[in-house]
């Protein structure tokens, strides 16, 4: 894949997926609504399912739910109150109560739109709603029906409730009826909807099935069991039934073992569609009554066990979602944001390197050809001229630390002091035919001889006072010597010197340097460590006593300090051995070895420092 494919593939994934779906006349929700799309066939218990969740819930302190609109909430209260057989009658001009017959509500003859406010301890006011058909919309009697019914509302949908009748578990063509209809909506949300929805199948009037009890778990698959959604339909069968047969007793498991695999098709189906789902059982009443006729009604007490639990799950998978979407672009446009970044700063990268750098070649190039002509030492303008190669380097704007190009600029900057440090201000042969200038007078001549002796005192003083002496020795120079009366160049001279002394140190200070040292006069059994900055400290050592005499090479960098330890094993030592440090720097250290440098351990031990070979760098 060429550079340019996979940038084209890194930015494909943010180009916008999806366009919010233009809302449909009658469809009354915005984009950003939260709809869970309730099917379910004709008595498989939605209408009671939602009027006793309303009743269940909107006292509760965790998850209350309101409706948002009269329509609802009458809705709801009528259907609860009948089943209840509290009937409402007008009296006197007055509403009073009745008891009645207790019967449930009439099936859902039209589509209706359930709207909800839902308040929980972590999160209020959000708003819910829930499609609820009747159920002859299912039918598959009418192919092409289900999709025209529903299109409208699947670009709005953010989860699904398969309602399903435990009664018709045990039929064959009624089940597989309604089946194919559920795995026919499953086809259109897959068309319709640009995300997979969570989908849970609630088997409603699970009072009916064998070993059902409140205090089982509602919830068919458990998280421990997430690991089998995927698979063939056997293997999530058998896996499922075997965790399950930990939490359910003994009837209770073999029912839910049995239901499975009545459902098989129905889960492949729903699997293959979306992972993110579940399986409820809930009874909305606690069980049936039955009248002096024998017909049912619904029990003198209502006691609904798992009502709640499916629609709180769509709820929190729903915000789930949410937030997993809301990281996601954040992720992604943070990620676009980097990519840029990176793009950005290896192109101004790259081109310091592979563009700018030829100007910096250029002026190694002339530096170069330089020393090898004027043997190590530049004339001022000349030098001037081969600094100016550098500036126009440092001058360009790309080059920015900022942008990756510090190295090249320190590289660019220490080759200038180290240009500074080569400048020479003897006269060149031109110079020296030429005649003495009218201005260079005995004033001149005074002031030169007086800046003679000041460098030559300089250069007797430690590295770390130079500097300073140097500036105040200048600074009274021209006080004694006004400018005005001294020669133009010379003052421009002097006035150089603390910078050139300046660059001279800096470039002293990083030149490394190796010199031979013999030690005489060393006793049996001693031993001398002699270490040069931060290098590795030198043994020189007589351990055995035949030879008195050790020569060895230590290396260093510019005009690091020095420091010997000394160390007495044999017999005639008494007391702890003795102990000298040196802090003389190379300096004034390396004057004293070519006569021999005497390390004072005491009166009974001479041994000498000599320099064999080498030169430590000089400063200016």
């Amino acid at each position: 894949m060429s550079p340019m494919e996979l940038i084209k593939k890194a930015f494909g994934i943010f180009k916008k997926q999806s366009v919010p779906p233009p809302k449909a006349a009658d469809a009354p929700f915005e984009h950003d609504d939260n709809v869970v799309l309730v099917f379910g066939h004709s008595n498989a218990g939605k209408t009671v399912y939602f009027s006793v969740l309303y009743e269940l819930l909107k006292g509760n302190a965790d998850f209350k739910l309101s409706p948002l609109d009269n329509e609802t909430a009458a809705n709801l209260i009528e259907n609860y109150n009948l089943m209840r057989g509290k009937l409402l009658r007008i009296r006197d001009g007055r509403q009073v109560e009745i008891e009645g017959e207790r019967k449930f509500p009439t099936m859902t003859s039209e589509t209706r739109i359930l709207k909800f406010g839902l308040d929980m301890s972590v999160r209020k006011g959000v708003k819910f709603y829930t499609v609820d058909y009747k159920g002859e919309t299912l039918s598959i009697a009418q192919p092409g029906e289900l999709r025209k019914q529903f299109s409208k509302f699947f670009p709005f949908a953010r989860a699904a409730l398969f309602f399903l009748d435990a009664s018709v578990l045990d039929t064959d063509v009624l089940l597989r009826e309604q089946i194919a209809a559920f795995q026919t909506i499953l086809h259109d949300l897959r068309d319709c909807v640009p995300k997979r929805l969570p989908v849970g199948i609630v088997i409603t009037k699970a009072d009916f099935l064998d070993g059902f009890s409140p205090a089982n778990p509602v919830e068919l698959v458990p998280s421990s069991a997430a690991v089998y959604k995927g698979r063939r339909k056997d293997s999530f069968i058998s896996g499922l039934t075997k965790i399950n047969s930990r939490r359910f007793g003994e009837v209770w498991t073999k029912t839910t073992e049995r239901i499975s695999r009545t459902l098989g098709n129905l889960v492949d189906s729903v699997s293959a569609y979306t992972l993110d789902f579940q399986v409820f059982f809930v009874s909305s009443t606690g069980g049936m009554g039955k009248t002096t006729t024998g017909d049912v009604e619904p029990p003198r007490d209502i006691t609904p066990s798992g009502v709640a639990d499916p629609l709180m799950w769509a709820f929190r998978r729903i915000m789930f979602n949410k937030r997993k979407a809301f990281w996601r672009y954040l992720v992604k446009w943070a990620f676009a944001l980097c990519l840029i970044w990176v793009v950005t700063f290896s192109l101004f990268n790259l081109y310091n390197q592979y563009k700018l750098y030829d100007a910096l070649d250029r002026a190694e190039t002339k530096l170069a050809d330089e020393l090898r002509s004027s043997n190590g030492k530049f004339a001022e303008n000349q030098a001037k001229n081969i600094k100016e190669k550098y500036s126009s380097y440092l001058e360009k704007l790309p080059v920015s630390a900022f942008l990756g190009a510090t190295p090249l600029i320190e590289f660019a900057k220490q080759r200038q002091q180290f240009i500074d440090s080569r400048i020479s201000f003897e006269k060149t042969e031109q110079e020296k035919k030429e005649p003495p200038k009218p201005n260079y007078d005995e004033k001149t001549k005074a002031a030169a001889e007086d800046f003679k002796k000041l460098k030559d005192s300089v250069a007797t003083l430690p590295a770390a006072d130079k500097q300073t002496a140097l500036e105040t020795g200048i600074a009274k120079l021209l006080q004694d010597h006004p400018k005005d009366s001294l020669d133009a160049n010379f003052v421009k001279q002097v006035q150089a010197a603390p910078a050139q002394l300046k660059a001279g140190m800096a470039a002293a200070q990083t030149q490394p340097f190796q010199i031979t040292l013999s030690l005489e006069n060393l006793r049996p059994k001693s031993k001398v460590q002699i270490q040069i900055g931060d290098d590795p400290p030198v043994d020189f050592s007589n351990l055995m006593g035949d030879n008195p005499k050790v020569e060895k090479p230590i290396s260093g960098i510019g005009n690091a300090a020095v420091k010997a330890k000394f160390f007495d094993l044999s017999p005639s030592s008494t007391g702890e051995p003795l102990l000298q440090q040196i802090d003389n720097p190379v300096e004034t250290f390396y004057p004293k070895l070519p006569e021999g440098y005497a390390l004072d351990f005491g009166k009974d031990y001479g041994i000498v420092v000599k320099l064999k070979s080498g030169t430590p760098p000089k400063l200016p």
